[in-house]
């Protein structure tokens, strides 16, 4: 039996994330811009239906953030590796990633997710097509933003490579995640995982 891209993608996404691993397998490579080239998105991000993989339903108890909407963001992780070392462009060498990719249910309405504008934290959750670029530089700052708007398909979870691009994994920040039509849940979180008191 033949698998196609998509789907391979999708079961190493599950992989991932089910071995709690921020790096080594699949591990991107420095970038080819220097962080000096670093420029956050100008606004808000946009990703649909297009721009994910569609598989294995990765939207657990375990990984929920709220009903429709799941990452691995709440797990704790004992080092964060810097963002030049996995090939993210930052501001600067200084800068950690924390890679979390994320999960929203089928046939929900689109959901938003916000960061404080404060420079401390950026969004960064990327299309497949851009995460997977063999010449590893689509990573970059156009994908770094305090809002990501999310669609999903509408018959099968939708994931999306990415997670968070923070200054000081120790410090606690609001994730507000609002899907259309409802009431905003928010978050308080570390960059290196779990809730704030």
């Amino acid at each position: 039996m033949r698998f196609g891209r998509k789907q391979v993608l999708s079961l190493l996404l599950l992989i991932a994330v089910t071995s709690g691993c921020t790096s080594s397998h699949g591990e991107r490579p420095e970038p080819v811009q220097p962080t000096s080239a670093w420029k956050p998105a100008d606004g808000p991000v946009h990703l649909d239906c297009d721009d994910g993989l569609t598989g294995p339903d990765l939207l657990t108890d375990e990984t929920k953030l709220t009903d429709t909407v799941g990452s691995g963001l709440l797990e704790s992780v004992s080092q964060l590796p810097h963002a030049g070392r996995v090939g993210i462009l930052a501001p600067s060498e200084e800068w950690y990633f924390r890679k979390a990719p994320i999960f929203v249910a089928s046939g929900s309405p689109t959901v938003t997710l916000n960061v404080p504008e404060d420079g401390w934290q950026y969004l960064m959750w990327t299309s497949e097509e851009a995460w997977t670029a063999a010449d590893g530089d689509h990573v970059n700052g156009a994908w770094a933003t305090t809002q990501v708007a999310i669609t999903a398909c509408h018959s099968l979870t939708t994931s999306f490579f990415g997670g968070l691009l923070v200054k000081d994994p120790t410090r606690c920040f609001t994730l507000s995640i609002r899907e259309e039509g409802k009431q905003a849940e928010t978050l308080s979180i570390r960059g290196g995982g779990s809730v704030c008191a």
